[in-house]
Formats: structure tokens, sequence, C-alpha cells
């Protein structure tokens, strides 16, 4: 079994999907606590990427017949809440997503 996180890029760490909106979440999981280096957000982006590539790109409508054309969120969960440039990274990466249309979500705590 994979361990989610920042250290498996190419990993979605998990899918929901909410049948009162229709809606999927690809969940991205960051276990650790934010330390604003440029490491650690280098890891976020290029995870991000394969989030966006899952979606948009064929892989999630092949593995989940019926989600093409459904809304499709990615849910950030982290341990604690972004501040710094670590916020203005994510802040950029929410605008992108949202010119893809998807949409973005940020879950702090469990």
């Amino acid at each position: 079994m994979t361990t989610p996180g920042l250290a498996t890029p190419k990993v979605v760490d998990a899918v929901t999907f909410e049948e009162k909106t229709s809606t999927y979440r690809l969940v991205l999981v960051v276990d650790v606590p934010w330390d604003q280096s440029t490491r650690q957000l280098l890891a976020l982006q290029d995870k991000l990427n394969n989030y966006i590539g899952f979606a948009l790109d064929g892989p999630m409508a092949e593995r989940y017949p019926g989600s093409d054309g459904k809304d499709v969120i990615v849910r950030l969960q982290c341990p604690t809440a972004p501040s710094g440039r670590t916020a203005k990274t994510l802040a950029q990466m929410e605008a992108g997503l949202k010119e893809l249309g998807l949409g973005f979500e940020l879950v702090v705590g469990g």
C-alpha cells in the first residue's frame, strides 16, 4: 500500500464522490507541517500537477466511469494552516485550478 503525502507525487491519495452534488473530490494529503521551504512548495506543485493530469487527461474517467462532466474539486488536507509564502502559493494554485474548471478547498486538521 502506498503512503499518501508529498513524498508520493504520482499517487492520488484519495477520491471521494458526493452523490447529492455529483461532485468528485481528489484529496491531496500534506502529511507534515508547512515549513515554507522551496523544496516543499515544489513537491506540492508536482503532486498538484499530477492531480490535474489525472482529472483532465483521461485517467480519472477511465478509473471512475461516469465521472466525465461532473464537478471536480481538489481538496488539500493539511495538519496546520498555511501562512506566508505557502499561503500565497496556494492562492495562486487555487486560481490556476479555477481557470482549468476545477474547484479547490483547503481543510486544516483531521
